[in-house]
This record gives structure tokens, C-alpha cells and sequence, in this order.
């Protein structure tokens, strides 16, 4: 006749046992057995893939109007109205705090307030420039600066897809903020440019 005797001891710990052999592979509770496993050797660590963006460059001259805030890279960040909109990477010198957007927007504040725009925030009334272009993505070309300029001016804005946002030195200078567009009164609640509350 086989006799045990199990003592518990404080709550957690494993029982002890005596007057009978542990089974066989026991190795407590809580107590993970070790596994043999093959050495790791020469495993290669993906990287996630770079998020698909735009490089933004110019061939103007002259930065009266902040030309150097807008060129740059900007990396995809999320959809306003259906198409995905953009944030430059690069901080602006001397405005680390100001940041810069490439978005859509649709025609609920009029046509004219309508097509693809960069401005300090996604529905902003704070814009540099403005296409009318309602194209799937950003239009290479076409750019007014400032927004309501009477003609985009060539070269002015050049805007060309890349498979990540690359590394580029931060834009010199900065130019000046971001204009205002005016209030549109056909807009909902007067909200000016891009003000209708976002959805």
C-alpha cells in the first residue's frame, strides 16, 4: 500500500510531496520546462515599409511668400474627403512649432474653395497655396502661390510622388506664416476655407 502525503505551504508555491516520486516531466507550477530550441543565427529584422509620400521642390527664385516652408518631404497621415492627405517631415527653421499639410478638400465651401491645398492643418483657414486640380492624389504642377493668385506661376511648386520620405536637410529659413483665406459667406456657418467641422 502506497501512502502520500501532500503539504500545502502559503498560496502561489507549488505542493510539497513526500512519500511519493513527483510524475515524470514535473516541473512545478508556474515553472516553464526548457525547450530545446536551434540557435538564431543571421536572422534579418524587416523593416516596416516606408509609408508612401511626396517630395515637394521648387525652382522659384524668390521666398517673399514662404516658398521654402512648402518644399520638403511629406509622409501619408490619414483621408480627408476620400483622398489621403500628407505632413512634411521636416521641422522649419526658426517655426519648429508650425506644421505643414498637402490635403484635399471638396466642394461644400463653393469651387473655389475646393481642390488640394497646403496649409498649417488639415480644413485650416491658415493656406500658402492652392490647386484646383480634384484629382486622385496631389497634381505635380499647377500650384497657385499664394493661393489666390490669379495664375499658377511655372515651376513655382513641383510635387513628386516618392515610396518614403527621404532624408533632407531641414528648409532654411522658413519664410513667412501661412495666409488667411477669406470667409466664404456661401459656407456653412460662415466658416471660412476648410471650416466646416471635419467627420
Amino acid at each position: 500500500q502506497v501512502c502520500c502525503h501532500i503539504e500545502f505551504k502559503s498560496r502561489g508555491e507549488p505542493p510539497a510531496f513526500s512519500g511519493m516520486m513527483r510524475p515524470q516531466g514535473y516541473a512545478g507550477v508556474g515553472m516553464p520546462r526548457p525547450v530545446a530550441r536551434p540557435p538564431v543565427a543571421n536572422v534579418a529584422v524587416a523593416k516596416p515599409p516606408a509609408k508612401p509620400g511626396y517630395k515637394v521642390t521648387s525652382q522659384s527664385k524668390k521666398d517673399e511668400i514662404g516658398i521654402q516652408t512648402l518644399v520638403g518631404d511629406y509622409e501619408e497621415k490619414g483621408t480627408s474627403h476620400g483622398k489621403k492627405f500628407y505632413q512634411k517631415v521636416q521641422k522649419i527653421s526658426g517655426h519648429e512649432d508650425v506644421k505643414v499639410f498637402m490635403y484635399y478638400w471638396d466642394a461644400r465651401d463653393g469651387a473655389d474653395f475646393s481642390g488640394w491645398w497646403f496649409g498649417d492643418q488639415v480644413g485650416g483657414s491658415q493656406v500658402w497655396a492652392r490647386s484646383p486640380s480634384h484629382g486622385p492624389a496631389p497634381p505635380r504642377a499647377g500650384w497657385k502661390v499664394p493661393w489666390d493668385a490669379p495664375a499658377a506661376e511655372a515651376g513655382i511648386l513641383s510635387v513628386d510622388p516618392t515610396t518614403g520620405a527621404g532624408a533632407v536637410a531641414p528648409a532654411a529659413g522658413g519664410g513667412g506664416g501661412p495666409m488667411t483665406a477669406p470667409k466664404n459667406p456661401a459656407a456653412m456657418g460662415g466658416a471660412a476655407m476648410g471650416g466646416a467641422p471635419m467627420g
